[in-house]
């Protein structure tokens, strides 16, 4: 099966089996990660959805656009959310880091707080290597006005 996609802005085209993930068309060179989305090593952007690379097949992005770590930098959103992170000490924590962001990515955009199962997924990559899902929450909401603030967005009244 013939997939193509721009991947961090590069089109890329590879022949691979009906059964292969969005990982191994990424092929990014990385360690293989738990194959199940625990690690969170396999986060990327596809179109606008956070999604697990290990888990999805690599059809899902044909004719799309992926978006890896590496190429996050780019996004106005990620430096708000670095500024965050490091203001309530989330920036230091080098082995979560990425996933993290796009965690926070993910909430960014879809508006909201992590739910129960993330926070269990949350826990493994912040509690005692980072911080905690507080932490985390208030870097969000940091995060979060600084996109208004910027985009000039008025928060929903309630």
């Amino acid at each position: 099966m013939t997939i193509q996609a721009q991947v961090d802005g590069v089109t890329i085209t590879r022949d691979l089996p009906p059964e292969a993930s969005v990982m191994e068309f990424v092929g990014d060179g990385r360690d293989q990660p738990c194959a199940d989305g625990r690690c969170l090593r396999c986060l990327v952007l596809l179109g606008d959805r956070v999604v697990h690379a290990c888990r999805v097949p690599a059809y899902r992005a044909h004719n799309g656009n992926v978006t890896t770590a590496a190429a996050l930098d780019s996004r106005p959103e990620y430096r708000d959310i670095l500024r965050a992170f490091r203001r309530v000490g989330l920036g230091t924590c080098a082995e979560a880091h990425p996933y993290l962001v796009f965690l926070a990515i993910h909430h960014l955009s879809e508006g909201s707080s992590p739910g129960t199962g993330e926070t269990g997924l949350l826990s493994r990559h912040i509690n005692d290597r980072c911080s905690n899902r507080t932490d985390f929450e208030r870097a969000l909401r940091i995060a979060a006005g600084m996109r208004r603030r910027r985009t000039h967005e008025r928060p929903a009244r309630r």
